[in-house]
């Protein structure tokens, strides 16, 4: 797992990759994470109690992974920077979202934990349940926050 990342804006020139050029990269993670969530979920609904401890702790674990990798990706590149170096405005934004990938990070794993050990029954499901809306809507909130910041950068060049 990635250590806690805070958001320190840097001039456009030191950034690897315009977040024009990354948007799309970014909107299609999301993609994927998104169908991630409803695996998870489609476990969460399965008839098969017995077997929705394995199952939800396997679905848990490809979500961490994926989480990891897409989190990771955002703040290499330098993504919030450089959405705050072109939209200062949306600082506060930026750095809530940054601020959100640990705390991310370190549910999913207890988690999946907790359902390996077959732990917290109806109490892990809602648990489990409030993870994936906390999840969609920080992928939705980060969706807009590009969006934004590409429609910022296109009307700039006009």
């Amino acid at each position: 797992m990635s250590a806690r990342h805070e958001l320190h804006p840097r001039p456009p020139e030191t950034f690897a990759v315009p977040a024009p050029a990354m948007g799309p990269a970014v909107l299609a993670e999301h993609r994927l994470l998104r169908r991630l969530l409803q695996d998870v979920e489609d476990v969460l609904l399965s008839s098969l109690t017995s077997r929705i401890p394995v199952a939800l702790s396997a679905r848990l674990a490809d979500l961490e992974l994926a989480l990891d990798a897409h989190f990771s990706h955002e703040e290499r590149a330098g993504l919030f920077e450089e959405i705050v170096a072109v939209a200062p405005e949306t600082t506060a934004a930026a750095a809530a979202l940054l601020a959100e990938h640990g705390r991310i990070r370190r549910r999913v794993a207890a988690l999946r934990l907790r359902a390996l050990r077959a732990e917290g029954g109806t109490a892990l499901a809602n648990a489990v349940r409030r993870l994936l809306r906390d999840v969609a809507s920080h992928e939705r909130r980060e969706n807009a926050l590009v969006l934004e910041t590409v429609a910022t950068v296109v009307a700039a060049q006009d």
